[in-house]
Parts: structure tokens; C-alpha cells; sequence
């Protein structure tokens, strides 16, 4: 059964929630926001298992690294060749690694699918949203879904994506400095086997999303100075939910929580830590 998402102001308003008292609400809400949370989790294990490892979102068979963007006018600006150029891709995106070997174009939707490649490291800027650099390929992006071409995220490339709302990178292990710093709309982001973020990661995204939010990191060990900082401030009682690995509630200073965590904590009200 699939659970019907809604704000904090929708949720309270229902009518056996407006019934309950102010701490009631907060904790019905936690646990509903919970619960969506589990039920995104499972839908992409399942997708996982049917697709051989692979996840399925979209749809596997048009590429391993997918990209939705809400016009392709920016990046039909910023790449030579346009945005079905396969070679302006790899040349854009690629720090090292085996590039993409095949590209298709779903027009009508504004998509992108690679495939083929492997072991790849994502460039500085890659996919920052600084048109006037010229960078800039990433300003109208949507969405990002790599099934594990994807190893690393370089310094600085996603920062000021204001669109990007999901994030999916299913083998990446490491992201870089200012990596989706300023990425405002942020609202989903599944990192199952990232184990770093560097300084600024997360640096003032998040604050404009559509709640509520999932940043999973189940993995994640080490967290840069203001990796989640800036500050992310979701007021909205437990708007944020977040999943670290059990290691980050006594590694931080005094044996406590892990200070970026706590950071995150106090700046925003809606932020509700999940530890596994």
C-alpha cells in the first residue's frame, strides 16, 4: 500500500490528527513521516531484486546513468554539440574512469540515458548550475539516477543545482567539497554506500524542498566541517528525516553525537535522525 505524502499543515489538518494534542501530532507525524521513509527503501530493495542488482527506477533498459531536466535549453547552450552528443557528455562529466558508450534521448521528457560506463569519477563542476562560467549543465536538472557507474562525486558538482530535488547514486562512496551545496530543492537523496562527504557537502540545500525530506546515508562515517550546514533549516516539525550508521551517535566531540550531525540538529526543528 502506498502511503499518500503530505506537508506538516496537510497532516495536522486531518481530521482524527486535529483531534490529538499538540505533542500527539508531532509524534503521529514522526512516525508517518517514518514510514514513507521505509516504504521508498523497500520499493527500491524490490526494484533492486527484479532488476538484478540494478535499480529500476524510470527504466533500466534506456541507461545506467539517467538524467531528467525540466528544458534542455541551458544544456543544448553549454555543450558544444547539443544534448545528444555522446562524446560533450563524457567530456563533461568524466574525470577518470571507463566512459559511456551509448546515449539515447527521450525529448518529450526532457531525458538523458548513458550507459556503458564504469568506475567513474564525476569532474569538479560537473553539473553545477553556474550558467554563466560557463558551467551550467545542471541548472534546469531534476533528477540524477546512476545504478553504479558512478564511484565518486568531484568538488563543487552539483552546487547551486536551485531545480535538483532527487538524488540516487548507488556506487558512490565519496562526495566532494561543495558537492551539492546550494541545491535548495533537495528532497529525496538515497547514498546507500557513500562513506564521505567532504567540507560543505550539503552546505544550505534542502531549505526550499517540498517536505518531507529523505537524506540516506546508512554508510557514512566521516562528514567535512558544515557538511550540513549553512544553515539547512527545516523548521516544519520533522520535515527532515535522516539515516546514518550507529557509528555517528558517540564519535562526536565528548563521545557524543557526531558534531556535523548536531549542527544539523540545532539548526533545524524538523530534523529527525534515524541511526542503523
Amino acid at each position: 500500500m502506498f502511503l499518500q505524502e503530505l506537508s506538516w499543515q496537510q497532516f495536522s489538518n486531518l481530521p482524527h490528527i486535529k483531534k490529538l494534542l499538540p505533542h500527539q501530532q508531532e509524534q503521529q507525524f514522526r512516525i508517518y513521516l517514518y514510514e514513507i521513509t521505509q516504504e521508498r527503501i523497500q520499493i527500491i530493495q524490490q526494484q533492486n531484486v527484479l532488476g538484478g542488482g540494478k535499480n529500476t527506477i524510470n527504466n533500466p533498459a534506456s541507461g545506467d546513468l539517467t538524467l531528467v531536466f525540466s528544458s534542455f535549453t541551458t544544456v543544448d547552450l553549454i555543450l558544444t554539440n547539443g544534448y545528444d552528443s555522446l562524446s560533450d557528455w563524457n567530456s563533461k562529466l568524466i574525470q577518470s574512469g571507463n566512459p559511456y558508450t551509448s546515449i539515447s534521448v527521450d525529448e518529450a521528457n526532457y531525458t538523458i540515458y548513458l550507459s556503458g560506463g564504469s568506475n567513474i569519477v564525476l569532474k569538479d563542476y560537473a553539473l553545477d548550475g553556474y550558467i554563466e562560467n560557463p558551467h551550467g549543465v545542471g541548472h534546469d536538472l531534476l533528477s540524477i539516477q546512476d545504478n553504479g557507474t558512478i564511484t565518486e562525486v568531484g568538488d563543487y558538482a552539483f552546487i547551486s543545482c536551485d531545480n535538483l530535488t532527487t538524488v540516487e547514486l548507488l556506487g558512490v562512496t565519496i562526495i566532494g567539497v561543495n558537492a551539492f551545496s546550494a541545491c535548495t530543492k533537495l528532497q529525496y537523496v538515497y547514498l546507500p554506500n557513500v562513506t564521505s562527504v567532504g567540507d560543505s557537502g550539503f552546505y544550505s540545500a534542502f531549505n526550499a524542498a517540498t517536505l518531507p525530506i529523505t537524506l540516506y546515508l546508512p554508510l557514512c562515517t566521516s562528514l567535512g566541517v558544515d557538511a550540513l550546514s549553512g544553515p539547512i533549516d527545516i523548521d516544519t516539525p520533522n520535515g527532515l528525516i535522516a539515516t546514518f550508521p550507529i557509528v555517528m551517535q558517540t564519535n562526536g566531540g565528548g563521545g557524543g553525537v557526531n558534531d556535523v550531525i548536531q549542527q544539523l540538529i540545532t539548526y533545524s526543528e524538523g530534523a529527525v535522525i534515524n541511526y542503523v
